[in-house]
């Protein structure tokens, strides 16, 4: 079942565009702050937050039957 999962959310996260899954990738696996990533892609605080926010909501919908 944890293979099945993993496998489901990196189809998941290669759904993303490239900046959402960065942006994902930076807060969830690597642990980054917001100010961190938005300083590492050198635009605003709150593209960030957008791009997070419709990232999650993404992944979410698409691990929603998972469970």
């Amino acid at each position: 079942m944890n293979a099945e999962f993993t496998l489901r959310l990196e189809e998941a996260l290669g759904r993303l565009s490239p900046k959402q899954r960065a942006v994902f990738t930076l807060k969830h696996y690597q642990g980054h702050t917001l100010k961190e990533i938005a300083s590492m892609m050198g635009c605003m605080e709150g593209t960030v937050k957008r791009y997070l926010f419709t990232a999650t909501r993404r992944v979410r919908d698409q691990m929603r039957d998972f469970a």
